[in-house]
């Protein structure tokens, strides 16, 4: 089955068609359901406390950049926990594992499928860290979003496009650092946070 019509998912994909193959595209966006029921209790099953961890979910390769981010933790030397969501039980995922394992901070949760539980985990956290590079429109992202999370994002155009000025940006380990370092100070102040959350 083929169309000659084509729908393109994120600002990115509707860039990429135009450039590489000369192609107009109808840009169709994505939708999340905003997440309106936060449940604290939800915390204690992964011991963390409200707004005192960070968190990354993301299958475990090397596009969504988990190294960057967690280079950029180590660097920060900040002893906030974060969350590493997503199955790790694959080469890449031991190599990760591997190479973080003395960092206590850095905890690696293997995959999570209650989504009631990840939308607390997003809406609570401190920082969420979304490192996706490639693939348009990620639906976790969206959640983010529609969990109020305040974001770190990779720096391209996919999540640029979603985005856009509500959140913040990195481009390598050290930016990571920067912002972790940064953002810690800023936060404390709870209006800040709440003006800055993507809505």
């Amino acid at each position: 089955m083929s169309s000659d019509y084509l729908v393109s998912d994120s600002m990115g994909i509707q860039s990429f068609l135009k450039k590489r193959y000369k192609k107009e595209s109808t840009y169709i966006a994505y939708g999340a359901h905003p997440f309106t029921n936060p449940n604290e209790a939800v915390l204690k099953e992964y011991h963390v406390e409200k707004e005192n961890f960070n968190m990354i979910m993301a299958r475990f390769e090397p596009e969504n950049n988990l190294q960057m981010v967690l280079d950029g933790v180590v660097k920060s030397n900040d002893s906030t926990p974060i969350l590493v969501i997503g199955n790790h039980n694959t080469k890449y995922g031991k190599y990760l594992k591997n190479r973080y394992q003395n960092h206590a901070s850095i905890r690696f949760m293997g995959a999570i499928y209650n989504l009631e539980h990840l939308n607390n985990l997003r809406y609570f956290s401190k920082l969420y860290f979304h490192g996706h590079s490639v693939g348009g429109t990620n639906p976790s992202l969206l959640e983010a979003m529609a969990s109020k999370a305040l974001i770190l994002a990779h720096n391209n155009d996919f999540n640029k496009g979603i985005i856009k000025q509500n959140g913040y940006y990195f481009a390598n380990a050290e930016e990571v650092k920067n912002l972790l370092l940064t953002i810690k100070k800023m936060i404390t102040c709870k209006s800040f946070k709440t003006t800055t959350k993507p809505l």
